[in-house]
């Protein structure tokens, strides 16, 4: 059997797991699928002067209401998890060396806010400092690791 996104929604999963694994991989392509289907549902409308085309029309409409209601009874059981994005802050200041050569390195930043304190375009390593404890952390320069672009996603199940 070939793979079909629909498919995979329509057969509503018993486990938590796979249910995550959908909201990833599969939501987002049924997701993309509906409004394909409504924005070529409008332009064939728009193109429909006297009514030849409305069969395909209503066809893209009904495949939009399929994809939709799928999506809306995956939804029912599986709800989007909350997140919660880290904000954090930007203030750039000199350190003390012996402190930055005590830095913690870690290949990703801890999933708290933090501020931080030296890197920019050019340095391959960041310094973060957590406010609370004062804990100062070394993480290289990568996207997931750049400041406020953290997610924490919690999921219900």
């Amino acid at each position: 059997m070939a793979y079909s996104a629909v498919n995979l929604l329509k057969n509503i999963t018993n486990d938590s797991s796979v249910a995550k694994n959908h909201h990833l991989h599969v939501v987002p392509e049924i997701k993309n699928k509906i409004q394909e289907a409504l924005r070529v549902a409008k332009q064939i409308e728009s193109k429909n002067v006297n009514g030849e085309l409305s069969e395909n029309v209503e066809m893209f409409n009904d495949e939009a209401a399929m994809l939709t209601k799928a999506l809306d009874a995956f939804l029912a059981k599986w709800p989007y998890p909350k997140v919660d994005v880290i904000v954090d802050e930007v203030e750039i200041k000199d350190l003390d060396p012996e402190r930055v050569a005590k830095a913690v390195f870690s290949q990703s930043r801890p999933l708290v806010p933090l501020t931080l304190r030296s890197g920019g375009k050019q340095s391959g390593i960041l310094l973060y400092e957590d406010v609370v404890t004062g804990d100062l952390y070394s993480v290289p320069n990568m996207l997931y690791n750049k400041p406020n672009t953290v997610e924490v996603k919690t999921w219900s199940y």
